[in-house]
């Protein structure tokens, strides 16, 4: 359970409530402040001013709240985890108490098999004065049944957000959700169940009200098939609330994407689309390339789709118009150097500022090619002198690509250029000394901008790894 102030929370009042209620606490209080900054000269004082400290209490199943004057904490919006517990009477009674107070904002009830005793839990969130906006019971094998206790909690008018990750359910269970609780939601998570493509249907003809909300789905691994995304393309025809869409693993294929392709034409809201570990093959990503010309996807996750170098060709074409992607992921889909060279070409023209190319096979010859599209300045080119300006790129994932010591050369020469890279993965590639060393001479160049550099499991030295710590 963690506390945050509606304006920064002091610490000092935090406990001093602990210690005003005379418990001897059986828990451990853990003070969690998340923030990338360095903390060596800043006090508690002045940190309590800069930001909502998160305090965590894990509570042990003995806590009793009778001395615990949680009234004192009345100004306070809570969020309350209880993961991996065993869900105790007592800790019943704190949400209980939270909510009859307008101070639970959001309930995570993670790995615990609530499935059987759904109506217990739920049973504390009935209540009128119930303000809760952010539900997590993923992972507990609510099942159908969990499902419809849950829609028939009328109480929960301000939930925005749900999760129902893992929990076995089926289609009619998503036929439930998509007929109730649908209706008030801005993000729900129905991930890792199995409600296939008449489950996705439902949520699909759900989404076409036009009194929808929903901006963030997320139904991968449901086996919804080719059959579930044609649905759900018709739905985004007409859907321009939706901005996050995750169906991967799910089977589509070919067919399922190039009607998602279709969908895709006449909506420009969507932003952010996976389908990862679908096997759309070379004829889908050819669909999806022709889409992203009028798209307005900004991420676009095709992790292991089986695209192969066509496919990679494709979508090379597509960016040289595409004026919105700025993440694309196309790991794991074989496109080798002939694919790695269509899109390192394109990318002069393209937006994109984070590209995972992650085991692809493209070797020292696909990396010379990005090495090329990289370097910024006077190139001679069919016996012409021209200007390239380098790429906006700032994230490259180059892993598992086999990239031995000549390509890694060609690609520390480039980035001496002017280049916005900061990020870099090169790890479990074929890199030995020589390509290392000479990389490691990049570095210390003043114009190389790279803040993250990731080499390991590669064929280097210690005395040359010694060169990057």
């Amino acid at each position: 359970m963690y506390f945050s102030n509606k304006k920064p929370l002091n610490l000092c009042d935090v406990l001093s409530t602990i210690s005003d209620s005379g418990y001897n606490w059986s828990m451990t209080l853990t003070i969690v402040t998340t923030m990338m900054l360095r903390l060596t000269s800043i006090n508690m004082k002045e940190l309590s001013k800069k930001m909502n400290l998160l305090v965590y209490l894990f509570f042990s199943n003995k806590l009793d709240i009778s001395k615990l004057l949680l009234s004192d904490l009345i100004n306070y919006n809570i969020r309350i985890e209880i993961i991996k517990k065993e869900v105790t009477n007592e800790m019943l009674k704190i949400v209980k108490y939270l909510i009859l107070n307008n101070m639970l904002k959001e309930f995570k009830l993670n790995f615990n098999n609530i499935g059987p005793n759904i109506n217990k839990i739920l049973s504390v969130l009935k209540n009128e004065k119930n303000l809760l906006n952010s539900l997590d019971l993923s992972h507990n094998n609510i099942r159908n049944n969990g499902v419809e206790e849950l829609a028939q909690l009328t109480c929960l008018t301000k939930l925005t957000s749900l999760k129902l990750r893992h929990n076995n359910i089926f289609n009619n269970g998503a036929k439930i959700i998509a007929g109730t609780l649908l209706n008030s939601l801005i993000s729900i998570d129905l991930s890792i169940n199995m409600i296939g493509a008449i489950g996705a249907t439902s949520i699909s003809t759900a989404i076409t009200n036009k009194k929808s909300k929903l901006k963030e789905l997320n139904i991968a691994f449901n086996r919804i098939g080719p059959e579930g995304a044609t649905s759900l393309a018709k739905a985004l025809k007409s859907n321009m609330n939706l901005t996050n869409l995750n169906i991967a693993s799910n089977r589509i294929g070919s067919k399922g994407a190039t009607s998602l392709a279709e969908a895709l034409k006449s909506n420009i809201n969507l932003t952010n689309l996976n389908i990862a570990f679908n096997h759309i093959g070379p004829k889908g990503a050819k669909s999806l390339a022709e889409a992203l010309k009028s798209a307005g996807l900004v991420a676009l996750n095709l992790l292991n789709n089986y695209i192969g170098s066509e496919g990679a060709k494709s979508l090379a074409e597509a960016l040289k118009s595409n004026i919105n992607l700025t993440n694309l992921n196309i790991a794991c889909n074989r496109i080798g150097s002939e694919g790695a060279k269509s899109l390192a070409e394109a990318l002069q023209s393209a937006r994109l500022v984070d590209l995972n190319l992650s085991n692809n096979k493209i070797g020292d010859n696909g990396v010379s090619y990005f090495a090329l599209a990289f370097f910024k300045g006077l190139r001679m080119t069919d016996n012409h002198i021209l200007w390239f300006k380098g790429l906006p790129i700032t994230h490259l994932d180059l892993s598992l690509n086999n990239i031995g010591n000549i390509g890694v050369k060609s690609l520390a020469i480039a980035l001496e250029s002017d280049n916005s890279l900061v990020h870099l993965n090169l790890a479990n590639n074929k890199i030995g000394d020589i390509g290392a060393a000479r990389l490691a001479k990049t570095l210390s160049c003043q114009c190389a901008r790279l803040s993250c550099l990731k080499i390991y499991n590669n064929n280097i030295s210690d005395n040359i790894a010694s060169l990057y710590s």
